[in-house]
């Protein structure tokens, strides 16, 4: 390129368009209805726990959508796997992206954030995430919470026999897990624990 007396206003022009880029993968955190528009969506933990007798997929969401910590007024879902109700048959939806979700409750290629503005990443094609940029809670405020999935986000062996019951054990999840949203441990169904809740 030769440079004349434009070449600097070009040059600001070119990396004015890098750095919107870059704030774009992002997102931002959402208003009001702008999750189903494709902006960004939150993820919050109920402020109670609950034991693997979560019973449906429905009341699950009903506990998500009743609970004192919920960060607007949008319908939000239980990140949690059902046998109705799965994220992935391949590792992180590798496959069949979007595909493989059954009911899922994260958008792919969504931004999310925890209430406060506070961004976690980007999901995949998949809807599901690789790595969180950012804890979902903080050191001092440890969550650990029911999911029924492994690590990649296939469906995990054990779910309280479909959350139905107090005996044997349910995968979980802790924030300590970062920068995955869990590892695929696994918790006694009579243990009380929360869920993680998704803006819909």
């Amino acid at each position: 390129m030769a440079l004349n007396s434009r070449t600097p206003h070009l040059i600001s022009l070119f990396i004015m368009g890098l750095l919107l880029s870059c704030g774009q993968q992002k997102g931002h955190a959402p208003g009001r209805g702008e999750c189903k528009q494709g902006g960004g969506c939150y993820l919050f933990f109920l402020s109670g726990g609950v034991s693997g007798i979560i019973g449906t997929k429905a009341n699950a969401d009903s506990l998500c959508n009743s609970d004192a910590n919920r960060p607007n007024d949008s319908e939000y879902k239980a990140v949690i796997n059902y046998s109705d109700r799965t994220a992935c048959t391949s590792a992180y939806c590798s496959v069949g992206g979007e595909a493989e979700n059954v009911d899922w409750v994260l958008y792919p290629a969504t931004a999310y954030f925890l209430k406060g503005e506070t961004f976690l990443g980007t999901t995949n094609k998949g809807g599901v995430f690789f790595d969180l940029d950012e804890r979902l809670a903080s050191a001092s405020d440890l969550q650990f919470y029911y999911m029924g999935t492994n690590e990649n986000w296939t469906a995990h062996a054990n779910t309280c026999t479909d959350w139905t019951t107090t005996i044997g054990s349910g995968g979980f999840g802790s924030s300590d897990d970062f920068p995955k949203v869990s590892t695929g441990g696994v918790s006694a169904c009579s243990n009380l624990l929360t869920l993680l809740c998704a803006e819909q």
